[in-house]
């Protein structure tokens, strides 16, 4: 390694290389601490299955030859501010040096910007047509990925003030040779790819997040707390697809070798609900909070809904779904009032017995309330909660409806259909998306009723995305306290998860996600604000590894945009490489 041997040459690159990214920095950089890395992991890296996608530099301007996951015509015109730091714009940590490190590292020419480096996985043989006294390139590439990810507080330079320039012509070409390959190898995989398969356990969180306290939901954690409670779970299925790596569960085993990816996902969106957490696994971010209504709903809301259904209302505050229809059911079968209620989420809640109020005005009257409930009012769902008496005791049905706001921009699945591919909501799907971006919806009766019809669907012949959401979790046993209901919930998924892998054809990709958490081990009966877990598997992947913790459910939606070659998302950011 003569090449990186000479320290005296390496501190000069890098003065060279802070000159071109850095301003001026009060605090010195520890230069040698820097190349002590660098050439502790430079012949791993060299002689690992990676490449180096380099730039060409033609005379004073920068040409990208190729920038991996961001196509170059959305980044060239790209003003940053001049508070921009180079760290806040850099999509991956560094020193995971064997497999696609220093990804999407930023080129900057007077604050905007203009390119792209990356290193990415390959076919070794690819990369060892390059001989070894050549890569000086490689390490300017390294270095400058190492400054945007590590150094804190960078603001960018105003200009590029220099560059090495390569005498060697051929690096460059051996390079786009490198890139033109990796093209077309990305290029099959997602032609390889037919289906996407997301479902959403929903209210299945998997640890509270750091602004849990914001939310009042500090110590909330689904299913750990849940496996606490119990002394254990056995979820011997999805401990095998990588469960136990995501977070301590009691009885869920970490130290099984994973058959699929695994990590946990953030929130961004303002608000723990399943409108917010469905739109943003999708692509849309809520930056404002739906209203909620802690004192019952205004009385302007309430005047203007019972003119328009001609009766009064019961209720009016916020409760349990079967705390309050216990509470009123009787004055409600006298009266023939529907039960109005809400909770700590933002939902207009609709509850009437079906042989009093017939299912079909229930609806119309949820209709007229979403009519009713915009602008400041704009609650995130209206809700239908039917009920029947039975042995004198007052039991909610299947029957339930949502009636959601609709998303205020395109999601993954409005792509998806415009491309001309199917997409398949199972469950409240349709309700959560205002039954927009969807060729098809099934509703369901139950979780096994979900599965079920998931399963279904996988086997038909079909291109696109398949999304379900199972609500049981939340709806029946996180809202309700009911640790061990849950608890035997997740068993029942479990017990059928290997009826969804072996129906998975080779084309398919699943991911196994949440929308937030429904902790029922706290006095809370609400959502609780917590990361989700994110279990992706397939046969046609590369193999597992830990997908870390993701910034956003957007990055989901990201990472489904580029399988299926959909336009690229406002938002997230695509693990599409670690899956590949």
């Amino acid at each position: 390694m003569s090449s990186i041997s000479d320290e005296k040459k390496l501190y000069q690159r890098l003065k060279t290389l802070s000159d071109v990214f850095l301003l001026p920095t009060s605090k010195p950089l520890d230069y040698k601490s820097i190349v002590r890395t660098v050439t502790k992991h430079f012949k791993i890296f060299t002689e690992a299955d990676a490449s180096v996608l380099m730039l060409n530099n033609n005379n004073e301007n920068l040409t990208p030859v190729f920038s991996i996951g961001i196509p170059f015509s959305k980044i060239k015109d790209s003003t940053l501010p001049l508070s921009t730091r180079l760290k806040d714009i850099v999509s991956r940590p560094v020193l995971d040096v064997r497999y696609s490190s220093f990804m999407n590292t930023p080129l900057i020419h007077n604050r905007k910007l203009i390119g792209l480096s990356a290193v990415f996985s390959t076919i070794p043989e690819y990369f060892h047509t390059f001989e070894r006294d050549k890569y000086n390139n490689l390490l300017l590439t390294i270095l400058a990925s190492y400054f945007a990810v590590s150094i804190e507080n960078v603001t960018l330079s105003d200009s590029i003030k220099s560059l090495e320039r390569s005498d060697e012509q051929g690096k460059c070409a051996g390079t786009i040779h490198i890139a033109r390959d990796v093209t077309e190898q990305r290029e099959k995989g997602n032609q390889a790819i037919q289906r996407v398969v997301i479902i959403v356990l929903d209210g299945v969180g998997v640890g509270a997040m750091p602004d849990a306290h914001l939310y009042g939901d500090e110590g909330s954690n689904t299913l750990g707390n849940i496996a606490d409670v119990l002394g254990g779970l056995q979820l011997p299925n999805l401990e095998r697809l990588g469960l136990g790596r995501i977070i301590p569960a009691m009885g869920v085993s970490p130290s099984i070798a994973p058959s699929g990816f695994y990590g946990k996902m953030s929130e961004i969106s303002a608000g723990k609900d399943t409108t917010s957490g469905h739109w943003e696994m999708t692509g849309v971010i809520t930056k404002q909070p739906f209203p909620t209504y802690p004192n019952g709903f205004p009385k302007e809301i309430i005047n203007t809904f019972t003119n328009k259904i001609g009766r009064s209302i019961l209720g009016n505050k916020p409760a349990s779904g079967t705390e309050i229809i216990q509470e009123l059911g009787k004055e409600h079968i006298e009266t023939g009032f529907p039960i109005v209620y809400t909770s700590a989420d933002s939902v207009f809640q609709i509850a009437a017995c079906e042989d009093i109020i017939p299912i079909s005005v229930l609806y119309k009257m949820c209709e007229t309330a979403r009519e009713i409930l915009t602008g400041e009012h704009a609650v995130g769902r209206v809700i239908a909660r039917p009920f029947v008496v039975k042995n004198g005791q007052f039991i909610r049905t299947d029957r339930r409806k949502d009636f959601s706001l609709a998303p205020p921009s395109p999601t993954i699945l409005d792509h998806a259909l415009q491309k001309g591919l199917e997409v398949v909501g199972i469950g409240k799907i349709g309700d959560i998306f205002a039954h927009k971006g969807l060729s098809e919806e099934i509703h369901t009766h139950d979780n096994q009723d979900g599965i079920t019809r998931t399963i279904q669907c996988i086997k038909r012949n079909f291109k696109g995305i398949l999304i379900t959401n199972l609500v049981d979790f939340d709806m029946k046993y996180g809202h309700r306290n009911d640790v061990k209901g849950f608890a035997d919930a997740l068993k029942t998924f479990d017990n059928r998860v290997p009826e969804i892998l072996e129906a998975l054809g080779k084309g398919d990709i699943l991911f196994i996600t949440a929308d937030h958490g429904c902790d029922p081990t706290t006095p809370s009966t609400d959502h609780s604000r917590e990361y989700v877990p994110l279990l992706v598997y397939g046969k046609a992947l590369k193999s597992p590894a830990s997908l870390g913790i993701r910034q956003s459910f957007a990055d989901l939606g990201a990472t489904v945009a580029e399988i299926l070659g959909l336009p690229p998302l406002p938002c997230g950011q695509s693990f599409y490489e670690n899956l590949f």
